[in-house]
C-alpha cells in the first residue's frame, strides 16, 4: 500500500514512469512508514487539538454539514473574483483614482 501511495503522491502511475525498475526506493518506503506511524501515534490535529477537544469536535461538526462544501466553493470563487479585480501594479496616482483601492 505504501508503494502504491508513493506513486500517487508523486504523480507516477507505475515504477517505470518513475525511472526505477524495482518500484519506489527503500529510503522512500522508510520515510512513508515513519510519517504514517507518526500521524497515527499522535492523533492531535495540528499537534494541538486532541480528539476530545471542544474546538475540534465543533469544527468537525461544521465540516460535515451539507452546506459546508457549497460555502467553501463560494468563498473560493469570490476570492478569485476579487483577485481578478485587483491590479497590483497600480500605485500612487492610479491608486488614488481607483475606487477599489480605497478601504473606507
Amino acid at each position: 500500500m505504501l508503494e502504491r501511495n508513493s506513486f500517487i503522491l508523486f504523480g507516477a502511475r507505475s515504477p517505470e514512469q518513475r525511472g526505477r525498475a524495482d518500484g519506489a526506493s527503500g529510503n522512500m518506503q522508510q520515510r512513508l512508514r515513519f510519517l504514517h506511524a507518526r500521524l497515527d501515534s499522535n492523533n492531535h490535529s495540528f499537534w494541538i487539538f486532541s480528539p476530545s477537544s471542544v474546538i475540534r469536535r465543533n469544527l468537525l461538526y461544521l465540516s460535515r454539514q451539507p452546506w459546508y462544501a457549497k460555502l467553501v466553493m463560494t468563498l473560493v470563487i469570490l476570492n478569485v473574483i476579487f483577485m481578478g479585480v485587483d491590479d497590483p501594479t497600480c500605485t500612487g496616482e492610479c491608486a488614488a483614482a481607483n475606487p477599489t483601492k480605497k478601504v473606507c
